[in-house]
């Protein structure tokens, strides 16, 4: 059931998730501010959860019938889920389950000497989400109107909209420069470095539907001069980073996604990168880190609130984010395979 906002705007209507919210939080000293940045941050690490050839938005009820997803986040999430089976069900690998949304991707495989694949499966994702504060002048200078996520919304961005960036890493020092393809970041990527790859949401917001046929249309990119008159509402852009760390025995050189022979049969070895959002925040919370990480100018990290209070790291999310660099047997597609 959607309902409409006094802005005009529609959502889905607010889904009780039974939680005792209080018991997630814990105390935090206020974040900092984000100057000289001009946008509010709120950021959180995710460990991964399972893996699935399931697609809740593209194939609905169809399970098994999509390619190798990564799923990180809410670890119920299947080919079923709803809005309302997202908020009342499934613990979070996103710091805890205040934050029920489900995220996911193609996973990395690699080929072995043998011929055998296996998932590569990343340490985790970093998701972080900016927009300048709603009292910022620019937006009335450029007729955009700042809004809050909205309940329920869905949508696909990446490849082919926006290409995603791959850089290598060696600890908190760049190894390279962001590429533009997988294999220029892999070439001087060793063992025990890591490739980082990256990709931004769109921001702007046809302010009237949750998902569109092709899942992408009812969001867009902005530019210098806001975003387009077609979808005025701004919501915070929302960057999905993953890290994968290269192993003793590793062939990075075969390293694809399970989606890059559907969609890039042609193109370089993870051109294809995209991510899949499902929104199911806590309302009190993304009210929250709204009001005070992104509306205040502030830069809160680790699941700060940005308010005095933090989402508390759960026991499945430490559990998770301990198994570094794990390489596991490509599921079969018959069978749901989770690892944890």
């Amino acid at each position: 059931a959607l309902v409409t906002n006094p802005d005009g705007t529609v959502e889905a209507q607010m889904v009780a998730s039974g939680l005792d919210v209080p018991s997630f939080l814990g105390p935090m000293r206020l974040a900092g501010s984000g100057k000289p940045d001009v946008v509010g941050a709120f950021r959180f690490l995710c460990a991964p959860s399972h893996y699935l050839y399931d697609d809740p938005i593209v194939m609905p009820g169809r399970p098994g019938e999509s390619h190798l997803h990564h799923f990180f986040g809410n670890t119920g999430a299947n080919s079923n889920s709803t809005y309302e089976s997202l908020r009342t069900s499934g613990d979070s690998t996103c710091n805890n389950a205040l934050n029920r949304s489900a995220y996911w991707q193609p996973a990395m495989l690699q080929t072995l000497a043998d011929g055998t694949q296996q998932v590569v499966v990343p340490d985790y994702n970093n998701i972080y989400y900016k927009r300048r504060p709603a009292n910022d002048p620019w937006f009335v200078e450029k007729g955009d109107i700042p809004v809050d996520v909205p309940r329920g919304l869905k949508f696909i961005f990446g490849w082919p909209d926006k290409a995603p960036l791959f850089k290598c890493i060696n600890g908190s020092r760049n190894v390279t420069d962001w590429m533009e393809t997988m294999e220029e970041a892999l070439a001087p990527c060793t063992v025990g470095m890591q490739l980082d790859i990256s990709v931004q949401s769109p921001y702007c917001w046809d302010g009237k539907n949750l998902d569109s046929p092709d899942h992408r249309s009812h969001m867009s990119y902005g530019g210098s001069a806001g975003c387009p008159d077609t979808h005025p509402y701004h919501i915070p852009v929302y960057t999905n980073q993953s890290i994968y760390t290269i192993k003793e025995g590793d062939r990075p050189a075969t390293w694809h996604l399970a989606s890059d022979h559907v969609m890039t049969p042609d193109g370089p070895r993870g051109q294809s990168f995209h991510t899949d959002y499902f929104m199911g925040w806590e309302d009190t919370i993304l009210d929250r880190w709204m009001a005070a990480c992104i509306d205040k100018l502030l830069s809160c990290s680790s699941g700060d609130l940005g308010d005095g209070q933090i989402m508390m790291q759960g026991a499945l999310y430490q559990e998770l984010m301990a198994k570094k660099a794990q390489r596991l047997p490509v599921p079969e597609r018959t069978a749901a395979m989770a690892h944890h």
